[in-house]
């Protein structure tokens, strides 16, 4: 018909907000078809559908169970089902596929389906392309691709991918089931019933007595597969009258010699036995799967050990794991018709509920920890041995379960063991490097101070030079006024001095000399010299300098000051406002 269709990455780009282009529809040309008809999928043409087979007699249909067109599928399509198997599958590589290719693709590839690798990639914590990535990619634009994070506690390494089967596959494989049921019938005894006695034909068949009774005998649980892995499996309950299990028997014995309660039910709690609750009439179909339970367990590698009080009771223990399983009998509350002696009373008085005995078992796991589903009652197609037997699978799914947590408590000991030994030694890295960064502050403080404290030392040597400048002129100006009074003195007197001038001389030549350097022993040249810095080690021992003190002014003394006198000035008191003369009479 010559429609034109969207180019590729219309779609994408539309969906991203781009200018997009329409083709036009051109004029349809001579042998163009203006209209088509669409048929609905799977259905055919009066012209395709093939002639219906003539019926077959009733003695044929009777002795063939299979028709030839199953045995044709199933010769030529079952073996590849039978050479198809898992796949097996890393992280690493998974991540490495999903962003080489779609899923839709991946899953052609492996032959398994895009909901087992969604579900894959989603338990493995593989990033998966965001929409629109690979039209993205068809058309250039560039693209990001998220990094495999680390796999974190208890993210699996590597998962199994079970293969799909399309729906020719399994009409074929649901046709070689049908010819091999049949082939099993046309085998079979005179009747045409196939024999599903337990190990049919096996040599460990229990025997049987003159009487062709079989002989009541200590049997362990039988288990047989129900259908194929969906199924749960089946163990087998021992025949009536059959040798039970020593802790069977004590649980019966126990029930037995219970009294009924109020609904008529016996019930049993000890630390040597489960928690029972039932009618006397059930008691001997729940110790046949007791029996049955306790046997398989045994089998499977499992003991039992007395509780520590009557509420924790009996348990199932492996590797320091334990579960309990509690037996009891379903109920149901049925309501019946208000009798005329009801009637003669107010309806909100009448008890019209009544609860009765189901007569089915139900047996409920519990240990700690569990999650999921833990109690299962007989009915709804289910039969106690297949009850029993989904016990069995769940007590070995808890026990797998606490090995698991074991694992992870392990693993989870080991990493935080490792994390504060990681933080033990980085604290310890970081006390040395704290300590290490210390002692170099130390080591440059006190090199700091021993530098401060040599240039203290050369600038006060410096100081002390200068002062001694300004006392060796102050003592030989003082020195030049005596000697100045001196030669006044004699002048005035024809060279003659009195002896209060002489001593007055005496006294002042001798102060003028002690007020110079010299007097004050000053320079030594030892210590007031050059300060040599690389003959003194850091911290001292310092050399001591000589202390010179400059000649100071004496100050007048200066006048007491006089008194000051502050002003304080006090608030006066609010007059009261006069309120009786508003009182007053005019």
């Amino acid at each position: 018909m010559d429609v034109p269709r969207p180019v590729s990455g219309h779609w994408e780009m539309l969906r991203l907000g781009q200018m997009v282009e329409q083709v036009p529809l051109p004029e349809a040309q001579a042998g163009v078809a203006v209209e088509f008809l669409l048929r609905p999928k799977g259905t055919l043409s009066e012209e395709e559908s093939p002639p219906l087979p003539e019926a077959p007699r009733a003695e044929e249909a009777k002795a063939a169970k299979v028709t030839e067109t199953d045995r044709q599928i199933a010769g030529t399509a079952v073996e590849p089902v039978r050479n198809r198997g898992a796949v097996s599958i890393t992280r690493q590589e998974l991540y490495e596929k999903v962003w080489q290719m779609s899923l839709k693709q991946l899953a052609n590839e492996w032959g398994t389906s895009y909901v087992q690798l969604v579900a894959a990639c989603e338990v493995m914590n593989v990033p998966r392309p965001p929409g629109g990535h690979w039209v993205r990619l068809s058309l250039g634009l560039p693209v990001e691709k998220i990094q495999l994070p680390d796999a974190g506690l208890g993210t699996p390494t590597e998962v199994t991918l079970e293969p799909t089967l399309s729906r020719a596959l399994r009409a074929a494989k649901s046709a070689a089931e049908r010819q091999a049921k049949a082939t099993v019938a046309g085998t079979s005894g005179p009747s045409g019933v196939e024999d599903v006695t337990p190990n049919a034909g096996s040599e460990e068949q229990p025997e049987k007595a003159a009487g062709g009774e079989p002989q009541a005998a200590k049997q362990t649980a039988n288990v047989q597969p129900v259908g194929k892995d969906l199924d749960p499996i089946r163990v087998e309950l021992p025949p009536e009258g059959a040798e039970l299990h020593p802790i069977v028997e004590r649980h019966m014995q126990a029930l037995q010699i219970a009294k009924p309660g109020e609904l008529g039910f016996v019930s049993i709690r000890s630390p040597d036995l489960s928690e029972c609750d039932m009618t006397p009439a059930l008691v001997p179909r729940f110790g046949r799967a007791m029996h049955a339970l306790v046997c398989e367990l045994e089998h499977r590698g499992y003991n039992f050990e007395e509780g520590e009080n009557d509420g924790e009771g009996l348990g199932i223990v492996r590797d320091g794991g334990k579960v309990h399983v509690r037996w009891s009998e379903g109920t149901i509350d049925l309501e019946r018709e208000p009798t005329n002696v009801d009637k003669r009373r107010p309806s909100w008085t009448w008890s019209l509920k009544e609860t009765k005995a189901t007569g089915k078992l139900a047996l409920e796991v519990n240990a700690s920890g569990l999650k999921g589903k833990r109690k299962w009652k007989e009915g709804d197609g289910r039969s106690l041995e297949v009850i029993v037997g989904v016990v069995v699978e769940k007590v070995e799914a808890t026990f797998r379960w606490f090995g698991e947590q074991r694992k992870r408590e392990a693993e989870l000991a080991r990493q935080q063991k490792e994390a504060a030994q990681l933080r033990l030694d980085e604290a310890t890295r970081e006390a040395e490097r704290q300590a290490k960064l210390e002692e170099e502050r130390r080591a440059r403080e006190r090199i700091r101070r021993h530098e401060a404290k040599l240039e203290q030392i050369a600038e006060l040597r410096r100081q002390n030079l200068l002062v001694a400048a300004k006392l060796w002129i102050q003592s030989r100006g003082v020195a030049a006024y005596v000697a100045y009074c001196e030669a006044t003195w004699r002048v005035a007197a024809g060279g003659a001095l009195t002896q209060a001038q002489a001593d007055w001389l005496t006294w002042a030549k001798a102060a003028a000399a002690g007020m110079g350097p010299f007097g004050k022993g000053y320079p030594v040249l030892e210590r007031d010299g050059k300060l040599d810095v690389t003959t003194i080690p850091v911290g001292g021992p310092y050399p001591e300098p000589t202390e010179l003190e400059e000649l100071g002014e004496v100050e007048p003394k200066q006048p007491a000051a006089e008194p000051e006198v502050r002003y304080v000035e006090v608030p006066r008191q609010r007059e009261q406002f006069p309120f009786w003369y508003l009182h007053r009479k005019h």
